[in-house]
């Protein structure tokens, strides 16, 4: 038995069926508090898809790049709570959104910049290769990408 539950989900909200029932707002997603806290119960965290999460006066959209901010601001704050202290409350660093759009295109959107095409699908590639741990892993995948693109091999 442990003393932490880690509970994930995907793409909408999956509510587990507890009593007292959970608050829900922005689009069935439950309340939290600034810090990610439940409103109604604040040792337990709630994140991405799952929480409404009001950044500064507007609803986040529950996007991976969010969820993984709130990953680390969470695991900081059960920290601070273990040492004795506070949990602070989340802000979100919008860093841009990339997408792949099939082919050899993708969009970009940083700021009031958008831009379409083969550069930004490049960008979106970087990104996931830059956030793979370790540099071996980093290489086979771009040896892996290299192929795919230059002779069009695709493995399952």
């Amino acid at each position: 038995m442990t003393e932490t539950a880690i509970w994930t989900t995907g793409l909408e909200p999956d509510l587990p069926d507890i009593s007292p029932p959970l608050d829900l707002g922005y689009r069935q997603r439950v309340e939290v508090l600034p810090t990610l806290q439940l409103t109604n119960n604040p040792q337990v965290y709630a994140l991405g898809d799952l929480a409404a999460v009001n950044d500064q006066g507007k609803y986040l959209t529950g996007v991976a790049p969010e969820a993984l901010q709130q990953g680390v601001a969470v695991a900081r704050n059960i920290s601070r709570q273990l040492q004795g202290r506070l949990p602070k409350p989340f802000r979100y660093f919008n860093k841009g959104r990339l997408a792949i759009i099939g082919g050899y295109g993708g969009v970009r959107r940083i700021g009031f910049v958008n831009l379409t095409g083969f550069v930004p699908w490049l960008l979106w590639l970087a990104v996931h290769v830059v956030y793979l741990p370790g540099y071996y892993n980093r290489w086979r995948v771009m040896l892996k990408l290299l192929r795919v693109y230059l002779l069009g091999h695709r493995s399952s």
